[in-house]
């Protein structure tokens, strides 16, 4: 399993390509990378979401946190069935696994901005309608 030190030693790893093996490592070192970054944007995001006051619903403060707990599951498990889709058209060949960490990659990268984005409207910030911070997933060239 590559770790993040291993990512980080290697996040130039596209400048020098010298084989499939080194196309095929490079998205996986990027992948690890942006998986640390979701990570990051998550632990920013709950206590955002457990500052989040809706007065009219004090007692279901509890359950806004679960639900984010549990659409953050539900989001990880659809990243990897929709990744594993993309990449099994290309079933046994050499740039299965190219595709499978670059499509994990851009799907992080999307979600991190999506969390960032619930991080600032739920923790206060100035935006105009936090329930829409999902928006940078759906039309990332429309969100606000």
């Amino acid at each position: 399993m590559t770790t993040l030190k291993d990512a980080k030693a290697h996040s130039d790893c596209g400048k020098k390509v010298e084989g499939q093996d080194t196309i095929n490592e490079c998205p996986l070192y990027l992948f690890v990378l942006s998986q640390a970054a979701l990570t990051d944007a998550y632990n920013r995001a709950v206590p955002a979401v457990e500052k989040f006051d809706r007065p009219a619903m004090d007692e279901a403060k509890g359950d806004l946190k679960a639900s984010f707990f549990e659409a953050e599951q539900a989001w990880c498990a659809y990243r990897e069935a929709s990744c594993d889709f993309d990449a099994d058209a290309l079933e046994g060949g050499s740039m299965q696994p190219e595709i499978s960490f670059l499509c994990r990659r851009k799907r992080n990268e999307a979600r991190i901005k999506a969390l960032d984005t619930l991080s600032t409207c739920y923790g206060g910030g100035d935006c105009q309608m936090p329930p829409l911070f999902y928006m940078y997933e759906l039309f990332p060239n429309e969100a606000p």
